[in-house]
């Protein structure tokens, strides 16, 4: 799509739908007018007023998109897509970038205990402790815990409060003991120390792209929780399958620098940014937007929902094997809605020659109302037609 024609899309995409059927009815009007007094022939004027108006109406414009993003949407959803706003296709056709998380997009999104690393005190009272803390917590990890803990029937003791920082951790009080469950970074701004082999750990961990959480008890570090979170080999595919039809992938993650580089190794995405709050995550997707980007974004967790609002294609609740079904589908949509667009302007200019009178001045016939309403039905019908080829 040039740029040209995208800017006037877009503008076009703002005005009320009514506008449209003023301006019909003000150049009816207007050429009505002129001809009646030009002429003195009431029913010329009459006749060009309607001929003049049905030229002019936007129907087959208006009607160009919603059926050509009705059938997209409709050969969809037998890959399980469904779609809350279908104007999301015309953007995304235009996209340059696609913007995910990794948690719950890139990953399974159901993160397993994988490894359990006590320090100074029992296995069991580790995850005690860390259940009791993130009893409340909506974080995948967090809920991952306290499963992990109710299966084995583990014994928790009632927090006093708690308070759950989101991308971070939980910091609860416990038994009078301040506990903590969270990321490594987080907790060193809190005040822990981690020794050099502690840093190490966490480091390889992360550079195999296994996710290191921390527990510890008031200042004093306890224990190591280590989590693996699944990437599909259709995730990877589907990666694979969007950069062949030319988007670039971006992760945007608030897990460190180094699991945001492992999974981008192994994916291999285009680029991968860790260490982000939801509100750095929005900022990026707003920088790229403010280079001149055309940005899709896709996540499934509610504290991303603000990285939508930036975007210019929204998408949520679908997987990336999904969206890599969807692309094609809406590249066809958006490349039939501009035959429609361009064929519904040749025929207005077409019909609008003889309608207004320009073709009389030259000993030309006028065009009759009956005319045009025959040229526009055909003009309507034919975009029906082409719409269906979506």
């Amino acid at each position: 799509m040039s740029e040209l024609y995208l800017r006037f899309y877009r503008m076009k995409q703002h005005l009320p739908k009514p506008i449209f059927f003023i301006i019909a009815l003000g150049m009816a009007a207007c050429l009505a007018t002129y001809w009646w007094l030009d002429t003195g022939d009431f029913d010329t004027g009459l006749g060009v007023f309607f001929s003049v108006l049905l030229a002019c109406l936007p129907l087959p414009w208006l009607l160009s998109r919603p059926l050509a993003l009705w059938r997209a949407a409709q050969q969809a959803r037998p890959h399980g897509i469904e779609l809350a706003d279908r104007s999301v296709l015309t953007e995304l056709a235009d996209a340059e970038i696609l913007v995910v998380s990794r948690r719950g997009t890139i990953t399974s999104g159901h993160p397993c205990l994988a490894e359990t690393t006590p320090e100074g005190t029992s296995r069991a009272s580790l995850l005690s402790m860390a259940a009791a803390a993130e009893r409340q917590a909506t974080h995948p990890i967090g809920r991952a815990i306290v499963q992990f803990a109710d299966k084995h029937q583990l014994k928790q003791p009632q927090p006093m409060m708690a308070n759950e920082l989101p991308g971070q951790g939980v910091e609860s009080m416990i038994q009078r003991i301040t506990v903590r469950v969270g990321r490594p970074e987080w907790l060193q701004r809190e005040g822990i120390r981690l020794d050099a082999a502690h840093l190490t750990r966490i480091d390889q961990l992360s550079a195999r792209g296994r996710q290191p959480i921390l527990v510890t008890y008031d200042s004093y570090l306890r224990g190591t929780l280590v989590f693996d979170d699944d990437i599909s080999r259709d995730t990877i595919a589907a990666i694979h399958q969007l950069q062949d039809q030319g988007l670039a992938i971006y992760i945007l993650t608030a897990d460190n620098q180094r699991l945001a580089n492992a999974t981008q190794k192994k994916t291999q995405a285009d680029k991968a940014i860790g260490e982000l709050t939801p509100a750095a995550k929005a900022q990026e997707v707003q920088n790229l937007r403010l280079a001149g980007q055309t940005v899709a974004v896709l996540v499934n967790e509610e504290k991303d929902a603000l990285m939508l609002e930036r975007a210019d294609a929204p998408l949520r609740n679908l997987t990336l094997p999904q969206v890599a079904t969807l692309l094609p589908l809406s590249r066809k949509a958006s490349h039939i809605i501009r035959q429609n667009h361009k064929f519904a302007i040749v025929a207005t200019i077409l019909m609008l020659l003889p309608a207004s009178g320009f073709l009389h001045v030259f000993g030309g016939p006028f065009l009759s109302p009956l005319i045009a309403v025959i040229i526009l039905v055909v003009t309507t019908l034919l975009i029906f037609i082409n719409a269906l080829r979506t």
